[in-house]
């Protein structure tokens, strides 16, 4: 009889804990506007106010694996050795979660990201950082997923890389994989990568995920890749991207949608594009520099771009440059300034 009465008083207070919610260890923090960082952090109603302190939080909890974001968030975020463990940073669904950063100097990116350290973005808006929006760095891998947009942030050209390159996200050292529809759009850099900007890193794009309508000032309108790849996968797609003629830094415009510096791979798979980006100097689509290479398969298009110089498509600036056509093509592309010039793919004899 005393087994019996045991038994069944851990069965009603193990249904107990279950009903509650509470299975020993929670796995979500909440923030909000109106929480307040004297609280757990585990319920909308005990929710934390900052996102940098539920971040600092789960360094001494590994068993937090995700943070759902309830209002809009204004503050500079430093995400630094979270370890091992992917984190989720979600908004809440339903709604258009921003996150916009405080600094009005152009010192500081939205959020930073570094170290040992898995971020998965999911459900945000980060726009209008003065400083950038996203810099990845010293071995942090990030996925942007499902409805993440990057848009309107600005670097001018102050300072190291991390802020003067790349105003939509700088990657150093680590790697971005974009997926489920994920936007970076309508960025600006003064100097080079208006959308991204990659140096010894790693850049995936899949499921229909778009760099479009981003500006630099001298290279890279889209994309900027320094030692780096870039994969595309799954209908993503390149486009309306801008290169700037720079008058007076003695610098040729290039890559409108593309810009590969030094040793550089890109990869286009599944129906993957690059369309509709000008450069005011050389390669509309692509620049490719020194040893870099471009391999298409799988139906990819390189079309519908404009240069204004040479390689309305693709400049190969080196005849080390490789470019590898399995089934992909590269077409209906416009040279305006010297037609003499190939229109889809021109290759620098002299290097």
């Amino acid at each position: 009889m005393f087994n019996f009465k045991m038994s069944l008083f851990l069965l009603l207070f193990i249904g107990l804990i279950i009903n509650s919610g509470y299975i020993f260890a929670q796995e979500n923090y909440f923030v909000s506007i109106s929480g307040n960082d004297s609280n757990n952090g585990v319920s909308e109603s005990t929710a934390f106010r900052s996102l940098n302190y539920a971040l600092n939080m789960i360094k001494s909890n590994q068993t937090i694996k995700k943070i759902l974001i309830l209002d809009n968030i204004n503050e500079n975020i430093d995400i630094d050795n979270l370890g091992l463990n992917l984190v989720t940073i979600e908004g809440q669904s339903g709604k258009k979660i921003n996150i916009q950063g405080t600094d009005v100097s152009g010192n500081k990116r939205i959020i930073r990201i570094s170290g040992d350290t898995r971020i998965l973005l999911v459900n945000v808006e980060i726009s209008n950082g003065k400083g950038g929006g996203i810099s990845i760095i010293n071995g942090s891998s990030v996925t942007i997923g499902k409805d993440v947009i990057i848009a309107n942030n600005t670097v001018e050209g102050f300072g190291d890389d991390e802020h003067r390159v790349g105003a939509g996200v700088f990657i150093n050292n680590g790697s971005l994989t974009m997926q489920g529809n994920a936007i970076i759009n309508n960025n600006y850099s003064d100097v080079v990568g208006g959308g991204i900007a990659v140096e010894n890193g790693k850049l995936i794009m899949n499921g229909n995920s778009q760099i479009t309508n981003n500006t630099a000032k001298n290279l890279g309108g889209g994309v900027y890749l320094l030692d780096s790849s870039l994969t595309m996968n799954e209908n993503s797609f390149i486009s309306n991207n801008k290169a700037m003629q720079s008058n007076g830094n003695g610098v040729v415009s290039s890559g409108g949608g593309i810009y590969c510096n030094q040793t550089c791979e890109i990869t286009m798979r599944n129906n993957s594009s690059i369309f509709e980006n000008i450069s005011e100097g050389h390669g509309g689509g692509i620049f490719l520099g020194f040893l870099s290479k471009l391999i298409m398969y799988n139906s990819s298009t390189i079309t519908k771009n404009k240069s204004n110089t040479r390689g309305g498509g693709v400049w190969l600036n080196s005849q080390k440059n490789q470019l590898v056509q399995n089934s992909g093509t590269i077409s209906g592309n416009i040279v305006e300034g010297a037609p003499a010039y190939r229109v889809d793919i021109y290759r620098d004899s002299g290097r």
